[in-house]
């Protein structure tokens, strides 16, 4: 998160595009970002993340039936994948 004296100047939103650059450099297709309500209008406006329906299992629920899910934290993570145009969608 940029300091809250120097938000609005369009670092955060530079910082997103030099690291999704990066994952694209590195022969990623696709960049997966996790984000509170409270972050759609800076993700989806400012960095240009669509919204799209992903399934997320957690290894620290895996076999006790829970759903488990990421994180808590500064807001969000973000993924990279080489080479899967199917993204989040691929169940199979």
């Amino acid at each position: 998160m940029v300091d809250p004296d120097f938000q609005r100047l369009g670092i955060g939103r530079d910082l997103v595009r030099t690291m999704t650059n990066e994952a694209f450099r590195a022969a990623s297709d696709w960049v997966h970002v996790d984000y509170e309500p409270e972050y759609i209008s800076f993700c989806e406006h400012a960095c240009g993340f669509r919204p799209t329906s992903a399934g997320l299992r957690s290894r620290e629920g895996e076999g006790e039936g829970e759903g488990g899910g990421g994180g808590g934290g500064g807001g969000g993570t973000a993924a990279a994948s080489p080479r899967d145009p199917s993204g989040t969608r691929n169940c199979g």
